[in-house]
């Protein structure tokens, strides 16, 4: 076999997992727009932000909490790990405006002292503290950006169907600064291994979907 035979099985080969992926990727992407159309009611949310450490942006994230469209009813609880924790007083901060403006916003003292999973470890301790009645836990990193798109989409794809027990969306960078930060992006959102395209794909071949965890939903036990 020569070598530019060997090149061209793998150009057609190449070209045919992208097109698969591109088709996959477009009918997943085409289901979740449909399902996000079809009008429902809205359960009450409890929207859980866990913060340790200070992001440039994080006043602005935790505040779209709030400002991000939602037509049900939403709980806020902003997590931090200890008072001493630079991001207390942003929280801190932020909640009381929120609550100025009529959310239900609510700033909990964790107290972890655990060096494993320590964000796992703080949505343990606001476990206690959900309102029954919110059936669905909403987990959006401190560094996610809420827009008026997020919460609809994301709740349309947990509430479309009777068995679906959680579901997440896939991040995407677009405040990219640098070189990293736009390599980052495009990787994320332009190539196989955006996450969108990585479902579609363990959709098509029947494996199991992963959950991404910067922001999720899932109902209550």
């Amino acid at each position: 076999m020569t070598y530019s035979l060997i090149v061209t099985l793998w150009a057609l080969l190449a070209l045919a997992f992208t097109l698969v992926a591109i088709g996959s990727t477009r009918q997943l992407y085409t289901r979740a727009r449909e399902a996000a159309r079809r009008p429902r009611l809205w359960p009450h949310i409890a929207l859980v932000r866990p913060c340790e450490g200070l992001d440039p942006s994080l006043a602005e994230t935790l505040r779209s909490s709030a400002t991000a469209k939602y037509d049900g009813a939403r709980t806020i609880f902003f997590c931090v790990p200890s008072t001493a924790d630079p991001a207390w007083a942003v929280a801190g901060r932020v909640r009381d405006e929120l609550c100025a403006a009529g959310a239900d916003a609510r700033l909990v003292v964790t107290a972890i002292e655990t060096r494993a999973n320590r964000k796992a470890a703080q949505l343990a301790v606001v476990d206690a503290h959900l309102p029954a009645e919110a059936p669905v836990l909403v987990i959006a990193d401190s560094d996610v950006m809420l827009d008026d798109e997020s919460l609809p989409s994301l709740m349309s794809a947990l509430v479309s169907e009777r068995d679906a027990g959680a579901a997440s969306a896939p991040p995407i960078d677009v405040s990219a600064a640098t070189a990293g930060d736009r390599w980052s992006a495009a990787l994320l959102s332009s190539t196989p291994h955006a996450l969108l395209a990585l479902a579609a794909l363990s959709e098509r071949s029947g494996g199991s979907e992963t959950i991404r965890s910067k922001l999720a939903a899932s109902r209550s036990p």
